[in-house]
Order: C-alpha cells, then sequence, then structure tokens
C-alpha cells in the first residue's frame, strides 16, 4: 500500500514540475511568436484521431538541392568566419564532430528565401543551356526537374531558411538581430558534407519539431493531411498558424486558423 502512495505522490510531483514548467514557459518573460502557413507548419500525412492532430515543423537549408525530384536541402551554406569558428574542415569531417551539440539559426521569408529561389532558378538556366546544346534524354529530363523544383519552391516549399550554424547561440542571436524577419534559433547536430571544401554542414534538427494541436483547434481546421503533397506545388496555403516559443523557448501552436485570402 505504501508502495502505491509513493508512487502516487511520485507521478503527482513529475505532473506538477511539467505544469509548472509550462506554465513559466507561456507566462514569465517574452513570448516570441511566428507568424507561419501551411508551407511551415504541415499537417502530418498519416491521419491521428482530431483530439490529437498535430503539425510538422518544415524548413530548408539555404543550398539549393538539384540531384532529386522533391528533395529539399538541409544543407547550410556558411560564411568563412562561421565555419571556422566550428573549428574548419578537419574538426568538422571529423567523425566526433556529429555528435557534439550546436544551434543553427533559422529566418523566415525575406532575403534568404529570395537567394534561395535565385538558385533554383539559377539551375534552370543551366539545364535549359545544356538542352539547347544537346537534346538527348537525360537533359530533357534533368530540365523538366529544375523547372518542377522551382515551381515546388515558388508555391509549396517551406520559406523557412536556415542561414548559419554555431556551437553556441550567441553568435547566432547577434546575427538574428541583423534581421528584420522573423527569426529561430534551435539546437542541431552538424556533420560534413562531401570533403568540407565548400564550407557547407548537413543539418538535423534535435528539438521539437511536432507541435499537437487542441480539440478546438483540429476541429476548426477539418482539412485532411493526406490530401495534400508539400513536395509539391500548392495551389495555395489553406491555413495559417501563429507559432509562440516562451521564455524557456519551448513552443507550442497559439492559433490556427484557415486563410481567408491570400496567406
Amino acid at each position: 500500500m505504501k508502495k502505491l502512495w509513493y508512487a502516487a505522490v511520485l507521478v503527482v510531483a513529475a505532473n506538477g514540475v511539467v505544469l509548472g514548467k509550462a506554465a513559466i514557459n507561456r507566462h514569465w518573460g517574452e513570448v516570441q511568436r511566428l507568424d507561419l502557413t501551411e508551407r511551415e507548419l504541415s499537417l502530418p500525412y498519416y491521419q491521428y484521431h482530431e483530439g490529437t492532430r498535430s503539425l510538422s515543423l518544415s524548413w530548408q537549408g539555404n543550398v539549393a538541392g538539384d540531384k532529386y525530384l522533391f528533395h529539399r536541402s538541409y544543407n547550410v551554406k556558411l560564411s568563412e568566419a562561421s565555419f571556422a569558428a566550428l573549428g574548419g574542415a578537419e574538426v568538422v569531417c571529423d567523425a566526433d564532430f556529429k555528435r557534439q551539440s550546436a544551434y543553427v539559426l533559422l529566418v523566415y521569408g525575406g532575403q534568404p528565401y529570395t537567394d534561395l529561389l535565385a538558385q533554383y532558378r539559377a539551375l534552370v538556366q543551366r539545364a535549359e543551356a545544356a538542352y539547347a546544346a544537346n537534346a538527348s534524354k537525360d537533359n530533357e529530363q534533368a530540365l523538366e526537374r529544375a523547372r518542377r523544383n522551382l515551381l515546388s519552391q515558388e508555391q509549396g516549399a517551406s520559406r523557412l531558411i536556415a542561414v548559419d550554424a554555431a556551437l553556441t547561440q550567441e553568435p547566432l542571436l547577434e546575427r538574428a538581430a541583423t534581421y528584420d524577419e522573423p527569426h529561430w534559433v534551435l539546437p542541431a547536430r552538424l556533420s560534413a558534407v562531401g570533403q568540407c571544401k565548400d564550407q557547407e554542414v548537413y543539418v538535423r534538427l534535435t528539438g521539437v519539431q511536432q507541435f499537437h494541436l487542441s480539440r478546438r483547434q483540429s476541429e476548426a481546421l477539418k482539412l485532411s493531411p493526406s490530401q495534400k503533397r508539400y513536395d509539391q506545388a500548392l495551389d495555395a496555403p489553406r491555413y495559417r498558424a501563429s507559432l509562440a516559443i516562451g521564455s524557456l523557448g519551448l513552443p507550442w501552436v497559439e492559433r490556427v486558423a484557415k486563410c481567408e485570402g491570400e496567406c
């Protein structure tokens, strides 16, 4: 009987800690807000029960992917200073580097997204030139792939772009202050790309990437995740969502609503 009582006390205490942490996160200190759309907070392909449906964070690196159709890139091109701060090629290419905790700076829209679109347009121009010089089947398929990739980037892909990475948050917060656009610093793991010659790193987020929707929020959407493919062009985003990040850095979906007019 005493064991059951102790177990009950532990459960109540654990719940109290979780609820207390959530209360501090949401109501103590400054709360940052990111107003995003379906392109950045997508419905999962699998169907949850209405009361437990969630949204998935969608983002991409600042390097265009040109090898495989509809596979977004998670590679981030760093400045010479940022790459050197990680330790340079000798450290980044070491097998132990990918086990080290790091952080990544995500920026919503603005110049980072414009620059990424410019890369995809350049890939289309390169494919057009190759096809004009040699109208082979391979070059025709490469041109079609480049055009469809550009279209998906313009109309369906996430506009939340990773622009920098560091071993600590401080340099990223300093750089974030130079952007007028909404931004977010998240924990991540970094690993080498190729032979580390292009100052690129592959980024894998380690923080929260699934966001629970309340029953009320789910019922307000009434949308099926199986109807959309987020690696292809969308007619238009169907909803917008406000993501709040509390004082402890823990995010939650504060508001979600169907789009009325342009999103």
